[in-house]
């Protein structure tokens, strides 16, 4: 657990040679993660791992945190004293695991301990329903424990919730959760941001310029999506550029607002510098502030007329530069 990295592709071929399995068990697998909202499937690009995103993360604790409460509450009435052996036999082996510097490890321990304040309550029905989010918060908690100036505050939680549920105080138990929620919501997407960061700082940046003024303006937008789905993404980082009737340049944030019709709502407008010689993307965000990405490639998807009158005026840089090797699933864009 926690070897594919959020965004990774979920190639059947290599998975199935990993796990010496066929292809069946394999997509049913990467089906169920779908279903779960741990993969996604982009016709023609196939599989990959889920982002991990500040609302998700927010919804998966917003429900952990009421089920944790409910739980200390119960474990509180009905705990034995097994039950409070266990905890702090799962607290220290969390301890042990802290100093081999394997996150999961960690992890694996951190549930370890909390699985025991839920066996305490002695509720199937709730066991089974934080079972249900037990993949999701995994995925938390390794975002978590990558920092490790928190290990120190986990030790003494674990410490603290043991004391409280030891000594039947479920109202402090409760206030302890509560106040912990936001802060670690803060630091794992802080940690999340720090990386994507850092990934898109590795990835080339390419444009995919669609629309544009002529009359095969919703041709362009229908193989421009085509186009932007087949994209390797792990490879670039996509900035896509509606042009709209109108002649408006705006940037929208992924394929799904251009299919939709939503890349009309569009308050950010983009161009690509005039300058031959810059190769890069001018964005004028809705604060009035501008904002320079350097470009590596431009790939319009336009019409001829458009693109041959463009590249004439000098928009767009050099045609060299905007005649890219991209695996497209042999989409033939006759406009660009």
């Amino acid at each position: 657990m926690g070897e594919l990295k959020p965004s990774e592709r979920l190639m059947e071929v290599k998975l199935t040679k990993k796990l010496g399995v066929s292809r069946t068990p394999v997509r049913e697998a990467i089906h169920m993660l779908e279903i779960e909202g741990l993969a996604k499937v982009v016709p023609r690009r196939g599989a990959s791992v889920s982002d991990i995103t500040e609302e998700d993360l927010q919804d998966v604790l917003d429900v952990r945190c009421a089920l944790e409460e409910l739980a200390v509450e119960l474990a509180c009435a009905r705990r034995s004293e097994e039950d409070i052996f266990n905890m702090k036999k799962a607290a220290r082996a969390f301890v042990d695991a802290t100093k081999t510097g394997s996150i999961s490890e960690m992890a694996e321990k951190d549930v370890a301990f909390h699985n025991c304040i839920f066996s305490a309550t002695g509720n199937k029905r709730l066991i089974q329903l934080v079972g249900n989010l037990s993949e999701r918060m995994y995925r938390y908690r390794i975002e978590y424990l990558k920092n490790k100036g928190v290990y120190e505050g986990l030790i003494k939680e674990h410490s603290d919730i043991i004391r409280y549920i030891e000594g039947n105080a479920p109202s402090e138990v409760r206030g302890a959760i509560e106040n912990i929620s936001p802060i670690r919501l803060k630091k794992v997407s802080l940690e999340i941001k720090a990386g994507k960061e850092k990934e898109v700082d590795m990835k080339k940046r390419l444009a995919v310029i669609i629309g544009g003024r002529s009359s095969e303006h919703e041709v362009s937008l229908v193989s421009g999506a085509s186009v932007i789905e087949a994209i390797d993404t792990d490879k670039y980082d996509v900035k896509i550029i509606v042009i709209s009737k109108e002649g408006e340049w705006l940037l929208v944030p992924d394929v799904e607002t251009v299919k939709s019709g939503a890349w009309k709502e569009s308050k950010v407008k983009a161009v690509i510098s005039p300058d031959t010689k810059d190769k890069a993307l001018l964005v004028f965000n809705e604060d009035g502030k501008v904002e320079k990405l350097a470009l590596d490639v431009v790939f319009p998807v336009l019409s001829w007329t458009l693109w041959r009158g463009w590249h004439d005026t000098g928009t767009f840089w050099n045609g060299r530069h905007t005649l890219c090797r991209l695996w497209c699933n042999s989409i033939c864009c006759r406009h660009g």
